[in-house]
């Protein structure tokens, strides 16, 4: 049996305790400066599979909860590797450390973020990042780092803005995105973590104009590239930053597609892949930016309406489509073939993950969170949560989904208990 316990955190008045209990890095999931393959041998994890049965409870039906602490409008959400905490960013307030077994709140970080954007684990979890408002630049954003041993604000020797980053693959330098000071252009930087400094600016020329802010970046798995998105109206210009170059100011090509900003995933060192806002998915070649091919479903767009999101599964195999049309579809990453369709949604799919046990989780605006086996297609088990997930992830260790749902404007943390009992 399959369970699935719902844990919902409102706002409450509380006053924000200002001791900080130093969260257990140790047990993060890290090992040799990458996430080890091993974080699930501390669990009771299972695999996924037709012979049992799924129900859902919700874990406070008394309406007791876990904690008095208040949370206001989460904004960030990230995960450490083994899936045992998951740390938010809030529209005000200090990122926070929850841990996604117990449900119960770790820590708080000091100090006062307003509007934090973006938050993630660096550094094998010895430092957390994130963006900022600033009160006096609506474009940008402030770099904050925190020191995950202390929970206290790393002071840096100058202030960094920028509109969205990326960590490197070790996870000890951030590659910024964000526009120039003077002039129309957009600027990619890389930043050390460890000793606190900048290594490299790269501007696109001056003259060049992409028509608004950066707020998409991701590398190539070889680190050679950065593609940075910039939204303009229904499009997306897609500009390719190459990293190795030792001139510090370019011209990267660029590919204009009708889509959102973060609607696509990088396949290799090569090949990207975008959806589109009428349904299709494009293969395109990074460093020339050119249209490869279109994928389709038995010679019709990938889907009906305009794809939401792409996400990999954990290992890359496949990955899942989702869409205003009310459906998701998991595909190999190799072929390019549809492997299953996953149809129940009765309205527009706003979010998506691959667990490790190949099941997919989706959340829609029908207000449910769905459970799928990935090879078939079949849903697995459903919860209504009473609001719209924006965004969902499902824990290493297949115990636990963490979202984002929206619900009368506020933004709230909503964490689920997946248990599974065979027969």
């Amino acid at each position: 049996m399959d369970k699935i316990e719902s844990y919902r955190f409102y706002r409450l008045e509380h006053i924000i305790e200002t001791d900080y209990h130093a969260p257990p890095i140790a047990d993060f999931g890290y090992s040799r400066g990458e996430m080890t393959e091993e974080y699930r041998d501390k669990f009771e994890s299972w695999e996924a599979t037709d012979d049992g049965e799924y129900s859902m409870n919700v874990m406070f039906a008394d309406g007791g909860l876990p904690t008095g602490y208040e949370l206001n409008n989460i904004n960030s959400v990230t995960m450490t590797p083994n899936g045992k905490y998951v740390i938010i960013g809030q529209s005000q307030g200090p990122s926070q450390i929850w841990d996604t077994i117990n449900g119960q709140l770790v820590s708080s970080m000091q100090g006062i973020t307003i509007h934090s954007s973006k938050v993630t684990l660096a550094c094998d979890g010895t430092l957390l990042v994130g963006l900022a408002s600033d009160s006096f630049d609506s474009q940008s954003n402030i770099l904050q780092i925190w020191d995950f041993n202390t929970g206290k604000s790393i002071e840096l020797p100058y202030q960094i803005k920028c509109t969205t980053f990326t960590l490197s693959n070790n996870s000890n330098c951030l590659i910024m995105a964000g526009n120039q000071k003077y002039g129309h252009g957009i600027s990619v930087g890389i930043f050390d973590l460890n000793n606190l400094e900048s290594m490299k600016e790269i501007k696109s020329d001056t003259n060049q104009s992409y028509d608004s802010t950066p707020s998409f970046i991701t590398l190539t798995p070889d680190e050679c590239y950065a593609i940075v998105g910039c939204p303009s109206g229904l499009t997306t210009n897609y500009v390719v930053f190459h990293l190795i170059t030792q001139q510090e100011l370019i011209q990267p090509p660029i590919i204009t597609i009708d889509s959102d900003p973060q609607c696509s995933i990088v396949l290799n060192n090569e090949q990207m892949l975008t959806g589109t806002i009428n349904g299709q998915i494009i293969l395109w070649n990074i460093p020339s930016c050119q249209r490869i091919q279109t994928l389709n479903d038995n010679r019709q767009n990938a889907h009906r309406d305009k794809i939401k999101d792409l996400k990999f599964s954990p290992d890359c195999s496949c990955f899942v489509t989702i869409s205003v049309d009310g459906t998701a579809k998991v595909w190999d990453t190799n072929s390019k073939e549809v492997i299953s369709k996953l149809i129940g949604h009765e309205r527009e799919i706003t979010c998506a993950c691959i667990s490790t046990n190949q099941l997919v989780v989706t959340g829609s605006k029908d207000q449910n969170i769905c459970l799928w086996y990935l090879q078939s297609g079949q849903i697995a088990s459903t919860i209504h949560v009473g609001m719209t997930p924006l965004h969902i992830y499902m824990a290493a260790h297949n115990q636990t989904i963490v979202a984002i749902g929206e619900k009368d404007g506020q933004r709230q943390l909503l964490m689920l208990r997946v248990v599974f009992e065979q027969r």
